[in-house]
C-alpha cells in the first residue's frame, strides 16, 4: 500500500513539474490582501517592539571596536545599545499601532520604520542606502568679485632672513 501511494505522489509531482515551473509570480499582492499584510505588519512591530532594547545592545556591543584589551568600547557599545533600543523600540510602538489603526487606509506599502521588521543586521539599521540624487554633483560655488585679492608683496622678500650665529 505505501508503495502504490509512493508511486502516485511521485508520479504527481513529474506531471506537475511543468506547470509549478511555468507559473509566473504575480508582479503584485492583490488589492484584497493589501490592508491585512499591513494590519499584520502593525501586529508584529507592535508585538516585537520591546525586543528592539536587547536587540540593539547585541548589535552594538557586537560591532564596538574589538581591538581594545579591556573590552571597553564593547560595555560602551552595550550601553549606547541600551539608549538606541529603548529609542527603537518606540518608534517600533508607535509604527505598530500607526499600521493597526489604519490599516484600511489604501498607503500599504509605505512602512514608516526601516527596517519593516526586526533583525539582527547592523547593516538593514545603520547603514543607509544612497539617495538617488546624491551621485550628481553640485555646482561649483560662483566666485564673488567682492572678495579681497592677496596683499601684493612685489618682489620684496617676506622670509626675514637669518639671524647670524653669535659664537
Amino acid at each position: 500500500m505505501k508503495s502504490w501511494m509512493l508511486f502516485i505522489l511521485s508520479t504527481l509531482l513529474l506531471l506537475n513539474t511543468p506547470l509549478i515551473s511555468a507559473a509566473e509570480e504575480p508582479s503584485e499582492r492583490p488589492l484584497l490582501a493589501k490592508p491585512f499584510m499591513k494590519l499584520a505588519r502593525g501586529a508584529v512591530n507592535l508585538v516585537s517592539a520591546p525586543l528592539e532594547i536587547p536587540n540593539q545592545i547585541y548589535i552594538l556591543s557586537n560591532h564596538a571596536d574589538e581591538n581594545s584589551p579591556y573590552r571597553v568600547e564593547t560595555a560602551a557599545g552595550a550601553i549606547e545599545g541600551l539608549f538606541t533600543g529603548i529609542g527603537f523600540a518606540l518608534w517600533r510602538f508607535v509604527v505598530g499601532t500607526y499600521d493597526l489603526i489604519t490599516f484600511p487606509v489604501p498607503i500599504y506599502e509605505s512602512c514608516l520604520i526601516a527596517p519593516t521588521y526586526i533583525t539582527v543586521s547592523y547593516e538593514a539599521y545603520y547603514e543607509q542606502p544612497e539617495w538617488p540624487g546624491e551621485d550628481t554633483e553640485l555646482p561649483p560655488e560662483p566666485e564673488t568679485e567682492d572678495s579681497t585679492p592677496p596683499p601684493d608683496t612685489g618682489d620684496v622678500d617676506t622670509i626675514p632672513p637669518p639671524e647670524p650665529e653669535v659664537k
